[in-house]
C-alpha cells in the first residue's frame, strides 16, 4: 500500500510541476496492471480482445489501482491545462529467462483466459533501453489543446 501511495503522490507532483514549468508533454509510465492484469493469472479476464482504449480499467491490486488513478490524474490535468499527457501501459519489462516463469499456460481457444498470455507475450518489451523511446514518438510539436475536445492539431 505504501508503494501505491508513493506512486500517486509522485505522479500528481510530476504532472503539476510539468504544468508549472510550461512543458508541452509528459509521458506517464502506466502499467497493464491498471487495466486488470494481476499476479493471480485467473483474476483478469478481459471483456474482449484485443484490448483498446475503450476497454474499462479493472484493477485488482493496489499497484494497478495507483496506475489507474495516475491515468485519471493525467486526464484531469489535460482537461484543465494546456499540457499533453501520454500514458503508456507497459505489460511487462522482463528478460526471456523471467518470461519462462510466467504463471499462465500456453494460450488455447478452449480456455480464453490463456489468450491474455498470448497478448502479454506479444507486447512484452525485451531488453528495452531508455534511449529506445524518444519523446518525439509521443509528442507532436506545436499541438494546440482544446479542453472540451481533449486536443486538436
Amino acid at each position: 500500500m505504501r508503494r501505491s501511495r508513493t506512486i500517486l503522490l509522485s505522479t500528481f507532483n510530476i504532472m503539476w510541476a510539468a504544468t508549472n514549468q510550461n512543458l508541452r508533454c509528459v509521458v506517464f509510465s502506466s502499467s497493464a496492471f491498471g487495466m486488470g492484469w494481476a499476479h493471480d493469472p485467473s483474476a483478469f479476464v478481459p471483456l474482449y480482445l484485443p484490448l483498446d482504449e475503450e476497454h474499462p480499467m479493472m484493477s485488482f491490486e493496489p499497484y494497478g489501482l495507483s496506475k489507474q488513478i495516475g491515468e485519471c490524474l493525467g486526464e484531469m490535468v489535460t482537461r484543465s491545462t494546456t499540457i499533453s499527457i501520454v500514458s503508456l501501459q507497459f505489460t511487462n519489462v522482463v528478460s526471456p529467462e523471467q518470461q519462462a516463469e510466467f504463471p499462465l499456460d500456453a494460450p488455447t481457444l478452449e480456455i480464453p483466459r490463456t489468450l491474455v498470455r498470448e497478448m502479454w507475450l506479444k507486447h512484452t518489451f525485451w531488453g528495452l533501453k531508455q534511449t529506445s523511446l524518444d519523446t518525439k514518438h509521443f509528442c507532436l510539436p506545436n499541438r494546440q489543446h482544446d479542453s472540451r475536445n481533449r486536443q486538436s492539431t
